[in-house]
């Protein structure tokens, strides 16, 4: 699943998966915020099954920010 938002001021993305018995899931997500965006990301994973697993990475970039 791809999904790709630009220029709204506050975004949200929750990527989302269900895994049954054996499998494995990934979700990864990376948002890029200036310094008028907010930008709220992660993932949720429903692990329902024996031997299953998940992981999420999200990883955050700021920038045109100032520093004081």
């Amino acid at each position: 699943m791809d999904s790709a938002e630009f220029g709204s001021k506050v975004t949200m993305l929750y990527p989302g998966l269900i895994l049954e018995e054996n499998s494995i899931g990934e979700i990864y997500t990376i948002s890029i915020a200036n310094e008028n965006q907010i930008k709220d990301t992660g993932g949720r994973i429903l692990i329902n099954g024996k031997n299953s697993r998940g992981y999420i990475v999200t990883k955050s970039i700021s920038i045109n920010l100032e520093r004081q």
